[in-house]
């Protein structure tokens, strides 16, 4: 990756959200390079030696406060589960959107050098096309799911404030995350805890909708590789190697678990992400990214870490 060659001028990185799986992962990663980092979040970091602030991202005037001297702000803190995002919309507008325009007026105060956003693969959704890049059109008319219009609303703030007041941005859509501390409700996580119980697996619909599913540590990368400025006031995709249906991915749980357990089909979710093939040659020209985790080793790590618990 192209960064790697100037890390000695990255200074001051805040990642709001860095207690999540995808923030550990990146924290992990960037500390082992040598990069401070000073995490935000309403839950400690799993590394105690991290500076640490304990912050929601709804609390406008304490982020004020904690921004000053920030030059690079990641926002990775959201309501991502898609069934969350519908059980509590009031909280996850509140966080999604609300959340953001909090970072993004503390940004401007505090003069930022840049902001860091992690969106989604889910806003190409109601794409016509199979194939989508960042340059296909986003049917906002059509949106079916308010996690997508969650993520569309954000990345239009952003550009907006970019517009407005010159604030810096780069808006990186990821791949569908799997891996350690990922959220229990995901369909990988779920999986797993079923079969290790020897519990059937539910599958919401035909399991033909796929996933170019994404390791944390290819996330971790990935928001490395943005810091070059060749991301200045981009957006980006971080999509996984390889496509894999869902049904595949019961079927790789189960014969790893090796447990004699059902795979059954059940209703489809409304809105549901249905996959869609993401184009990564953006991310490999700017930045030299590219996914270095396969599906099935990803897996398997992720299992093993379970299992050890």
């Amino acid at each position: 990756m192209k960064i790697l060659h100037e890390l000695n001028k990255i200074k001051n990185v805040v990642i709001i959200g860095g207690s999540g799986c995808i923030g550990t992962a990146t924290c992990n990663y960037f500390t082992s390079l040598g990069i401070s980092v000073t995490v935000i979040d309403i839950v400690p970091p799993e590394n105690k030696d991290l500076k640490y602030i304990h912050c929601d991202i709804r609390n406008f005037k304490k982020l004020n406060e904690v921004l000053s001297g920030a030059e690079y702000v990641y926002i990775l803190a959201a309501i991502s589960d898609a069934n969350e995002n519908s059980n509590t919309p009031l909280k996850s507008m509140d966080i999604n959107i609300g959340g953001i325009n909090n970072v993004l007026i503390a940004s401007r105060n505090n003069k930022v050098k840049r902001i860091i956003f992690s969106s989604t693969v889910w806003v190409y959704s109601e794409c016509e096309k199979e194939n989508v890049d960042e340059n296909s059109t986003l049917p906002s008319n059509n949106v079916k799911h308010n996690y997508t219009a969650s993520k569309i609303a954000g990345e239009m703030l952003i550009r907006s404030y970019s517009n407005l007041y010159n604030l810096n941005y780069t808006i990186m859509r990821y791949g569908i995350a799997y891996g350690p501390k990922t959220n229990s409700n995901t369909a990988i996580s779920n999986f797993i805890n079923k079969a290790l119980n020897g519990e059937s697996i539910y599958i919401n619909g035909d399991g033909k909708a796929y996933r170019n599913f994404m390791y944390i540590t290819d996330h971790a990368r990935a928001n490395l590789s943005v810091l070059h400025k060749n991301a200045i006031n981009e957006t980006i995709n971080f999509d996984g190697p390889e496509s894999v249906s869902i049904k595949r991915v019961a079927e790789l749980v189960k014969k790893n678990i090796n447990k004699k357990i059902k795979i059954k089909c059940i209703d489809s979710k409304p809105g549901d992400y249905k996959g869609k093939n993401v184009s990564n040659k953006k991310s490999l020209n700017l930045l030299g990214w590219k996914p270095e985790i396969l599906f099935e080793v990803g897996l398997k790590k992720q299992i093993e870490i379970l299992c050890q618990k």
